[in-house]
């Protein structure tokens, strides 16, 4: 039996690098699978002449995955030693319509590494999550 995807579940994630006694702890979502198809589309492109598919654009690919699953931290200081607020927008996806993402501010404070190990970690969630349900 295969059970629905539930989109608002939620995991707890800490950067590799992370060694501190109190970690950020990064939430990580689901992201829906329309969406999970218009970041693959908008980032893979089919060459006739070789009929192989070129999947350039990895990085943006992986800052799209933190954007849309990203759903929050905590524990993320500044320089000074103040929380960083998470902050999102809305964004509209053509044929899809209105999601809520985290901002391009907040992103901003992540490096790409750590934007890349994210977006990894929340495809991968996704699919332990659906492979969880399975069993």
């Amino acid at each position: 039996m295969i059970i629905a995807t539930d989109i608002s579940e939620i995991q707890e994630y800490s950067l590799r690098e992370d060694s501190a006694d109190n970690k950020t702890i990064f939430q990580l979502g689901v992201i829906p699978s329309n969406v999970r198809a218009y970041i693959d589309d908008t980032h893979s492109i089919y060459k006739k002449e070789t009929e192989e598919i070129d999947n350039s654009g990895l990085n943006d690919k992986f800052y799209q995955f933190a954007k849309f699953g990203l759903k929050g931290w905590t524990n993320f200081k500044d320089k000074n030693g103040k929380d960083v607020e998470f902050m999102t927008i809305e964004q509209t996806l053509p044929r899809i319509g209105k999601r809520i993402v985290v901002s391009e501010e907040c992103l901003s404070k992540l490096t790409l590494d750590w934007i890349v190990e994210l977006g990894v970690q929340i495809i991968i969630g996704n699919k332990l999550m659906e492979e969880e349900k399975k069993s």
